[in-house]
């Protein structure tokens, strides 16, 4: 058994200074119940080695490929289980954390059992006023799902802890005991909608999932989906697994009677996206989007027991949408 209770999973991939930040935030943090688990997750820029030099106190994993947020998280995942750990954090790398957060974590599952996961109030790096999440909801009806609070103030109806619908893999602090009975994240998902599937999981299994507004962080948000130098340029491949991985949602957990308001309201979204696109001159993301549709269409989450974790190679590579 490890001698603390906690692992926290910080998947990397490119980049030094980013990562860099964030741990040297989680050392600051007061925190100390807790180990690092940093997934090198294919880097080839040597900031890896640089990371590893640079923060011994923490187990570094090694992907020779990019495994995605999936596969990346389910390497530190597989670890933190072989290891024994109580709980384990996964934690974006370009989030900054507050003081004292992990223990406020730690404290509301510790006394809440039927708690399977919780994640802390999450706001905006740039301006540490500005809400990100304040917890994470699903309409049914519409077969959509949204953030509580992204891009308002703090007020007092964020301010109390409660029940969610899915926490975002951007802090979400789960027991592994929970994670032994549903499995880790479907690996062939990637990226998006992942965490949204494992608390649906985590919720079919009876459990319940928590916004703990007490804890908070700070996410600089969509780093690794925008081209370097272009800080406002959304690469094709996030549409691509966005959609594809949303199509792939609807299909597992849509009600059969609500299938019509579903797939109007989802379908009305999809092709004014692509209309847009067209208009703009955008080519790629307009390919981005059809392939999304017809990998969604022909797809399904992958069940994720006895799987293997690792890709050769991530499917918007394979279709040149990177």
């Amino acid at each position: 058994m490890p001698l603390k209770r906690v692992a926290i999973i910080v998947i990397h991939l490119h980049g030094f200074e980013v990562t860099h930040h964030c741990l040297l935030s989680l050392q600051a943090s007061g925190c100390t119940d807790f180990d690092v688990v940093l997934v090198d997750n294919g880097s080839s820029d040597g900031s890896g080695e640089q990371l590893e030099a640079a923060h011994p106190e923490a187990v570094v994993l090694r992907s020779e490929v990019n495994t995605g947020f999936t596969g990346g998280n389910n390497l530190g995942l597989v670890y933190a289980l072989e290891q024994g750990y109580e709980m384990v954090l996964l934690l974006n790398n370009d989030t900054y954390v507050a003081n004292g957060f992990l223990n406020l974590l730690v404290r509301y599952l510790d006394t809440h059992p039927e708690t399977a996961a919780v994640q802390p109030k999450i706001y905006f790096h740039h301006d540490p006023q500005l809400l990100w999440s304040a917890g994470s909801y699903y309409n049914q009806v519409l077969g959509f799902t949204y953030t509580r609070g992204l891009n308002k103030k703090d007020q007092p109806a964020f301010q109390q802890p409660c029940a969610v619908d899915w926490i975002s893999g951007c802090a979400m602090l789960i027991r592994t005991s929970v994670l032994r009975r549903t499995g880790l994240f479907a690996p062939n998902m990637f990226l998006y909608f992942e965490d949204v599937d494992l608390s649906f999981r985590l919720r079919k299994l009876g459990y319940r999932l928590a916004y703990v507004p007490a804890s908070a962080i700070y996410h600089i948000a969509g780093a690794s989906g925008k081209k370097e130098g272009q800080k406002n340029t959304v690469q094709p491949f996030v549409y691509y697994y966005n959609l594809r991985n949303r199509i792939w949602m609807l299909k597992k957990y849509s009600a059969w009677y609500l299938l019509p308001t579903v797939v109007l309201a989802n379908g009305a979204y999809i092709f004014a996206l692509m209309g847009y696109f067209l208009l703009r001159g955008r080519t790629p993301k307009f390919r981005a989007v059809l392939r999304a549709m017809k990998d969604g269409i022909k797809g399904q989450i992958q069940d994720p027991s006895g799987v293997s974790y690792l890709r050769v190679a991530a499917p918007h590579e394979e279709a040149g949408l990177a």
